[in-house]
């Protein structure tokens, strides 16, 4: 037999907490900052940069070299770069079409440093930063448990074998156990408030539950009554004038939301720079050095007169790489 329910006076999404993940690698640590998408759009703009210099120098032709480059402007692959990395621009141009293009560039490489540098302090600052799962359908091929309350069986009835489906009377438990161990082989789905509840409770320094960036589904809060009981329609004229009045947007504002700010706090004290945060800029330095180490030995074979083809490689390239 069922209940009878009232109308709904709100809505909680409902959301699916997972393992916290592995510890960022290193190198990720340094990608990280920016998007593959935003890297893409960098890597494209440098390669057309370097493409067009290319194509202007293989002209010659000097009058269109100084409308697009401007005057003096010697190196000017190494100006790219070096305008990149924040560097200055030794021989600004003098035409208006040139300045505008530096512009441009200028611009861009200024918004997209800002931002890389503050987000890789945060990385290399927070050693519990992790990678975590994103989607439904990752949790789905991992093949999880699903530990949930009784309440919520019908909604993933359809979704996830009754194998994998671990009915529980309490979250604390299984919530405690997927904060504390990163390779937990189950995920919970509950409500947000309850979660944001139980990352307050953890305080600060206790590392937040992992969630899917996007809500399972939302669910009404209603009033559940006897069937055909006669409170039915009192309540429900109660509802509505607790809504029309306010006092379900007011305690949403002052409870729920001060639950999520306060869960949403983490320790902010920084962690050393070891040696494992600051490996992937120590790999890269390595790799520099090596790079630049092969670069000088072949300017030292270029200068003996007896190699003329490495001398010619050399000089086009130092000619049209930098």
């Amino acid at each position: 037999m069922y209940m009878l329910p009232s109308i709904s006076y709100t809505s909680f999404p409902i959301v699916l907490c997972v393992p916290g993940g592995r510890s960022l690698t290193p190198l990720e640590r340094l990608t990280k900052p920016l998007g593959y998408i935003t890297w893409l759009c960098l890597l494209t703009c440098i390669l057309f940069g370097l493409t067009l210099i290319t194509v202007l120098q293989l002209l010659s032709v000097p009058r269109l070299s100084r409308f697009v480059l401007g005057e003096n402007n010697r190196l000017p692959r190494t100006e790219l770069w070096s305008t990149l990395l924040g560097g200055l621009h030794m021989h600004p141009p003098r035409r208006n079409f040139a300045r505008f293009l530096l512009a441009l560039w200028l611009l861009e490489t200024l918004v997209l440093r800002a931002a890389y540098t503050g987000e890789l302090y945060i990385l290399l600052q927070d050693g519990r930063v992790r990678t975590p799962l994103r989607t439904l359908t990752e949790v789905l091929d991992k093949k999880y448990e699903f530990h949930m309350l009784p309440a919520l069986q019908p909604v993933f009835r359809k979704l996830v074998s009754r194998q994998r489906v671990v009915v529980i009377s309490r979250l604390e438990a299984s919530l405690t156990q997927l904060r504390d161990d990163t390779e937990a082989q189950f995920v919970v789905p509950l409500l947000r408030p309850t979660a944001s509840r139980f990352d307050m409770d953890s305080g600060p320094k206790k590392p937040r539950l992992a969630m899917l960036r996007y809500p399972l589904l939302t669910a009404p809060m209603t009033l559940y009554m006897r069937p055909h009981s006669y409170l039915k329609q009192r309540i429900n004229t109660l509802l509505i004038n607790m809504m029309s009045s306010g006092l379900v947007d007011r305690f949403r504002r002052m409870y729920l939301d001060r639950i999520e700010h306060l869960a949403s706090e983490r320790n902010r004290e920084p962690t050393k720079l070891s040696l494992w945060l600051l490996a992937g800029l120590f790999g890269s330095f390595g790799l520099m050095q090596l790079l630049a180490s092969i670069v000088f030995l072949l300017e030292l074979g270029a200068a003996q007169p007896q190699r003329p083809r490495l001398r010619r490689l050399m000089n086009a390239a130092n000619r049209y790489m930098v």
